[in-house]
């Protein structure tokens, strides 16, 4: 038995339930706009940082206050964005793990235009993230659908179709505004192929990469 994997498997059953817990609330408006992770966002990247090798920091920001630019060496996350959005704890560790994927196209696969949309580049990273889920987390048998209903909710398509519920203007944003995250259906199918991929901790078939399982 690879017990390196054993206490991953471990850490993670310990890491996972309480990521929500953790960062909501984590920074208030007498602090910065963004402060760097703790606890369990923490150890999350520190994880991320070793199996893709990167070297990132993790910000947890009040998004309100900040204006994103993604960059090398820096993922942010909004605790606000996944209430928002009314992720549960796998929700949040997709968000990071997707973030953190561009990271791995710009550190690891030498993508200079690594953090400029593409529908390509969002979709490998959706893929990389469900590798990663599949395998550092414990099994679980509803993991994978849960994962494909997590992409498939903010995909494009659905993402305007609530916006033209939403007001007067949602169909005017349904015309003009491009996918570049791909649709539904289509970030649910590359998280499940990477989800496989890394639960049978086989190659990453949707990028060239080779992750440290050790």
């Amino acid at each position: 038995m690879n017990w390196t994997i054993l206490m991953g498997a471990l850490v993670f059953l310990m890491l996972v339930p309480v990521l929500a817990t953790s960062v909501m609330g984590q920074v208030t408006n007498s602090q910065p706009a963004c402060v760097p992770a703790t606890g369990g966002l923490q150890t999350l990247a520190a994880r991320l940082d070793h199996v893709w090798g990167t070297r990132t920091a993790l910000l947890v920001c009040d998004g309100t206050r900040v204006k994103f630019e993604a960059k090398p060496g820096t993922v942010y996350f909004v605790p606000d964005q996944a209430r928002d959005l009314r992720f549960d704890n796998l929700g949040i560790l997709y968000i990071v793990a997707h973030e953190w994927r561009h990271q791995v196209q710009f550190q690891r696969m030498g993508m200079a235009n690594a953090f400029s949309f593409s529908q390509q580049k969002e979709l490998q990273a959706d893929c990389l993230a469900g590798y990663f889920i599949g395998a550092v987390t414990p099994y679980a048998p509803d993991t994978e659908r849960r994962l494909m209903a997590t992409a498939a909710a903010i995909g494009d398509d659905r993402i305007l179709h609530n916006a033209r519920l939403a007001g007067p203007f949602g169909n005017l944003v349904d015309q003009f505004t491009p996918s570049p995250h791909g649709n539904a259906q289509s970030r649910a199918d590359v998280i499940q192929i990477g989800h496989r991929d890394g639960r049978q901790r086989d190659i990453v078939s949707c990028a060239v990469v080779t992750p440290n399982l050790r």
